[in-house]
């Protein structure tokens, strides 16, 4: 029985089932996940550089483009962790 043999099917052991909370708390966090809050830093303290300045037209024009950029990178590696 222990034994295998020729033409017969081998069938593998799988673990048990997580419970839905230990599959979150084993779940590694994806790049995406990561660069939220960096760039959420980023912008908070470049937007205070920029605004202590005395720029506004500049501080509120370099934000915007900055945010359209960080967002556009989170968005490239979602779609890329998705295979999208």
């Amino acid at each position: 029985m222990g034994q295998l043999q020729p033409g017969r099917a081998v069938t593998q052991i799988t673990a048990p089932a997580l419970s839905q909370q230990e599959a979150r708390a084993k779940r590694r966090w994806q790049a995406w996940h990561y660069l939220i809050p960096i760039f959420t830093a980023f912008w908070l303290v470049f937007g205070v550089v920029l605004l202590s300045s005395g720029w506004i037209a500049l501080a509120v024009s370099a934000l915007a483009v900055l945010a359209l950029l960080s967002t556009l990178v989170i968005a490239l590696a979602w779609a890329f962790q998705n295979n999208i």
